[in-house]
């Protein structure tokens, strides 16, 4: 492979090159459905793989931040300058793909990135819990990017991957960040900048996942949104806070059973205590009456049955953390995605609607000031407003367009969330159930085990536990 130049980290960082990669190695990521329909999702000689290793400190004092190695492989993505390749992104870099991803891929559902607040001191700490959980959620992340036909495909994930000078490509801003919801003109004059900015973008990113003629809803008159999508879209925003309900309440579950393991341990060390002065107090008893056959309490059995009943506890804590709350995690994500696609889609109605009643005004204002003298102010008056909504009629096809590719996309990508939501929740119910029964066998058997030393104690209770009369 040829060698490029090497990447500088910043604040004096290690250099990352080109030269360094390999073989793509087994994906760190369990392999992630993605939508079916599009133009050669299903190709086999098209692959990107993103692995997200090495989290590491980068920059000093107050611009110190945590940075990850980002490595790719691909084949069969013509924009790509080279088949694989290594850079180092911070936190902030991953935020704007993921903005960027959002602005211009109409109706895919774009996943989810993990959040950004951390603890501190660990938020700079490569080495700490927190850090390693966000690498592996910005390693999902990357991954369905990745396998989805459409992302993977986009010039900002190859510019994510390829481009090493970031200052050039963090000002690669121009309407993705800026929304849709802004008023019309306003749009029309910032959003798209003018006629000229608005036909420039009509060849960019966004047009180029898909392209489709205007869906017969879109008039110039407005859109009026379909009523199949806002039922779909209101069961949407409420399975998300379910979910995230549910979420809730299997940690609460996760702190319980943590909560008596941690009960059932403090018990069991308050009775090993009791026994070593027990012990003491029978040496005692003996010497002071010469009794040889002083019957001491057994709260050696009782500290060996708490401390048998603490380690279930703690496996079964473990068991629905890792079978349960992780998925449900994941399953939270995918709804936070499909929420989101759902907003955009909603947000470029509004933005439609607003400049089709915006040109309706100054057609009117134009009406109104009728045909005036050349040269008069009131022609001069009537020129910037034709202008104005000529410009306004460009941002509005251009936005039909936009709304037109993602009712096409819209449809794939819910059907595809609805199925890849129920795989995953089937997958981590059966997981739940699984390692819960688990836990419960081995809480039993260890019971049973330390009950044994405390069935004989108790034979003949309370004799054997009281000193001979």
């Amino acid at each position: 492979m040829t060698s490029v130049d090497p990447y500088p980290a910043p604040g004096g960082g290690g250099s990352i090159s080109d030269a360094e990669v390999g073989p793509a190695p087994p994906p760190s990521v369990e392999p992630l459905s993605a939508p079916a329909g599009y133009d050669g999702g299903d190709d086999p000689s098209v692959s990107l793989q993103i692995e997200i290793t090495d989290p590491h400190r980068a920059g000093e004092g107050l611009s110190k931040h945590v940075e990850y190695v980002v490595t790719y492989w691909t084949s069969g993505l013509p924009k790509f300058a080279s088949a694989s390749g290594r850079v180092a992104r911070r936190y902030s870099e991953f935020e704007w793909l993921w903005r960027a991803l959002s602005a211009s891929a109409d109706g895919v559902l774009v996943p989810a990135l993990p959040g950004k607040t951390l603890s501190a001191p660990l938020s700079d700490d490569p080495g700490s819990v927190a850090i390693e959980r966000r690498r592996r959620d910005l390693g999902v992340f990357v991954a369905r990017i990745a396998r989805h036909p459409l992302m993977r495909a986009s010039d900002d994930v190859r510019t994510f991957l390829e481009e090493k000078d970031r200052g050039a490509w963090k000002e690669r801003v121009p309407w993705h960040e800026r929304g849709v919801t802004s008023d019309a003109i306003r749009a029309t004059q910032e959003f798209f900048g003018g006629a000229a900015n608005a036909r420039a973008s009509s060849s960019s990113s966004a047009s180029s996942f898909i392209d489709v003629p205007n869906a017969p809803n879109v008039t110039n008159d407005g859109i009026v949104e379909d009523a199949r999508f806002v039922e779909i879209g209101e069961y949407v925003g409420e399975l998300k806070q379910r979910v995230d309900a549910l979420l809730e309440a299997t940690t609460a579950v996760t702190k319980h059973h943590a909560g008596a393991a941690a009960a059932a341990t403090a018990f069991a060390a308050a009775c090993a205590d009791l026994d070593d002065a027990e012990l003491r107090a029978c040496a005692n008893f003996r010497a002071m009456d010469g009794a040889s056959a002083t019957v001491p309490i057994r709260w050696s059995a009782a500290s060996a049955l708490f401390a048998a009943s603490a380690a279930p506890s703690d496996a079964l804590a473990d068991a629905v953390a890792d079978a349960f709350r992780e998925p449900l995690r994941a399953a939270s994500a995918l709804c936070a995605s499909a929420t989101h696609a759902r907003d955009r889609r909603r947000q470029l109605v509004d933005a439609y609607n607003k400049l089709c009643a915006e040109i309706s005004a100054i057609d009117a204002k134009i009406v109104a000031l009728g045909v005036p003298e050349l040269g008069s102010p009131k022609r001069m008056e009537r020129d910037a407003l034709e202008l104005r909504a000529s410009d306004a009629r460009i941002a509005r096809t251009h936005l039909g367009g936009r709304y037109s590719r993602a009712v096409l996309v819209s449809d794939r990508e819910l059907c595809w969330f609805h199925g890849a939501l129920a795989a995953s929740m089937g997958d981590a119910l059966k997981a739940y159930v699984a390692s819960h029964g688990a836990a419960a066998g081995r809480a039993a058997r260890a019971l049973a085990d330390a009950r044994e030393g405390l069935r004989d104690a108790t034979a003949a209770p309370p004799d054997a536990f009281l000193p001979p009369r």
